[in-house]
């Protein structure tokens, strides 16, 4: 998505958001808000649509679930991240860049699109305190990484820690590797060195476009 279009969806949700972490103390209602506010600027957009619509999958091989937006043959996921993220700790580590890596995995090997993206709100008092977009992607980059090498030593993408010898353990320890493939495609397997995505900001959010590889 153009950074013009993800600036004036942020700009026309902005106090919808606000409004929302307000009533709810939390990101409850964050990632539905900005997904309508992106899908008022894409002219013949669908939301929602299932999965099977678009020859997708989810990282589990189910075939429930939906897309955010599909617009002609391009896709878009929305999901919300807070910098910093509440009670980190090794055992939640994945959670952030987990949802962004499946997310991305079922993009990416989606039959019915041609592009993809995802569009990441991120808010939270760092947002607000650093001193502009280059420097919030580069914490949000930084804490992707710090999350996954957390996971990848001491949790669920700790693959040597995973049995081996049962149907079920396979594709468990299958379904992590596609994660890890996933995560290293979106750069996030290295610290930032330099910006791979696109990110506007509008005083305490920002939104950042994770272009998909198909």
């Amino acid at each position: 998505m153009k950074p013009t279009l993800m600036r004036a969806a942020l700009t026309a949700c902005e106090k919808q958001l606000q409004r929302q972490l307000r009533a709810n103390q939390g990101a409850r209602g964050l990632e539905r808000i900005v997904r309508d506010a992106l899908a008022q600027r894409l002219i013949g957009c669908e939301t929602e649509r299932k999965l099977d619509s678009v020859g997708a999958r989810q990282l589990w091989n189910s075939s429930e679930g939906r897309i955010d937006i599909v617009h002609g043959d391009h896709g878009i996921e929305a999901k919300v991240v807070r910098l910093p993220r509440h009670k980190a700790t090794a055992s939640n580590s994945l959670y952030d860049v987990g949802q962004l890596s499946s997310d991305y995995w079922r993009l990416a090997n989606a039959g019915g699109l041609v592009s993809a993206e995802l569009v990441v709100l991120l808010y939270g008092p760092l947002v607000e305190d650093l001193p502009g977009p280059a420097a919030i992607y580069r914490e949000f980059h930084n804490r992707m990484y710090v999350d996954y090498m957390t996971s990848r030593k001491y949790a669920e993408l700790d693959i040597s820690a995973l049995p081996s010898l049962t149907a079920d353990d396979r594709q468990k320890t299958g379904e992590r590797r596609r994660q890890i493939r996933a995560i290293k495609q979106m750069g996030f397997s290295e610290p930032c060195r330099v910006q791979l995505h696109h990110v506007v900001q509008l005083r305490a959010f920002a939104l950042v476009s994770v272009s998909v590889a198909m």
